[in-house]
């Protein structure tokens, strides 16, 4: 038998029921914490960039913040969507800067999870080519997704992005960017009369202790350089944490994982295994490894 024909067959007897049940499993769990909430509006004026207002929000589990995530809103558009568990805190805060459009950088739960509900409450949906697709299969997440953002809730977008498309972002026009890495699908949007860069997750830190299982490191790294020749690049809206400099962040992030490249080549060369490499250059974490079973 074929390897494309065992790994299909693998899929449909193994992987899809086991990632079904631990769906469901994660979303049950979620359910039954006592999770609270932070939410917090600002103004990128501090980034020189005052017409970009963001609502960053985060699920609180006994006082403690899990990781959140932020969207931006420039004039009438805003850009990625946020988690389900915040569906009602971000719809509201669209209606009050009339917001009709959503412009989304990849498919993830923390940034597609509440373009349902806009799109119910009026928005139109972007989405780039391949987002679209991820939505439209409604894959399964890992237990601890769940748990730290929710279930998603996806719809088939109302106009569909490719690399190089001019897409509105408020009162001006963005041009998108394919940044493959984090995420096969994501994309980034220029505004390159500001230097603006909305660039979803293709920026998160510096030097990153944990990433998801499927990230491709080698397209990540490529991507980063990609984005950060754009001309006249000034600040940087990524989902997470934005930066003054975009040139700077990504020449940091860029300078750690070329470093870290070379580290897991040279360890390659002395003969170790793949599990030998992996605790000899990242920073192991046991709770890391638990709380998302081995896939972040």
């Amino acid at each position: 038998m074929a390897a494309r024909q065992l790994s299909s067959l693998f899929l449909r007897a193994v992987a899809r029921p086991v990632s079904a049940r631990m769906d469901k499993t994660g979303s049950a769990i979620a359910s039954a914490l006592p999770f609270g909430k932070a939410w917090r509006e600002s103004n990128m004026a501090w980034l020189g960039a005052d017409e970009v207002n963001r609502a960053a929000f985060s699920k609180t589990l006994f006082g403690t913040p899990l990781m959140g995530v932020g969207v931006y809103v420039v004039g009438d558009t805003m850009v990625d969507s946020g988690f389900s568990f915040f569906e009602s805190e971000v719809v509201s805060y669209a209606q009050k800067l009339g917001v009709k459009r959503v412009v989304l950088t990849h498919f993830h739960e923390d940034h597609s999870g509440n373009v349902k509900a806009l799109q119910n409450a009026g928005c139109e949906v972007v989405a780039p080519r391949l987002t679209a697709k991820m939505m439209e299969e409604h894959l399964p997440i890992h237990p601890y997704r769940h748990i730290t953002w929710s279930t998603p809730h996806f719809c088939t977008p109302d106009t569909i992005v490719d690399e190089g498309d001019e897409v509105k972002i408020g009162n001006y026009t963005a041009v998108a960017h394919s940044c493959p890495g984090h995420s096969h699908d994501q994309m980034a949007y220029f505004v390159e009369e500001k230097g603006w860069l909305f660039a979803g997750d293709a920026y998160v830190h510096a030097k990153v202790p944990v990433a998801l299982v499927v990230e491709d490191y080698i397209k990540t790294l490529h991507s980063c350089k990609k984005l950060a020749a754009l001309p006249g690049l000034g600040p940087l809206f990524c989902a997470h944490r934005p930066q003054p400099d975009a040139v700077e962040a990504f020449g940091k992030k860029t300078e750690y994982m070329d470093e870290y490249v070379s580290r897991v080549r040279a360890l390659h060369q002395q003969g170790l295994s793949e599990l030998e490499i992996a605790m000899k250059a990242t920073s192991f974490s046991p709770f890391m490894w638990a709380y998302t079973l081995g896939t972040g």
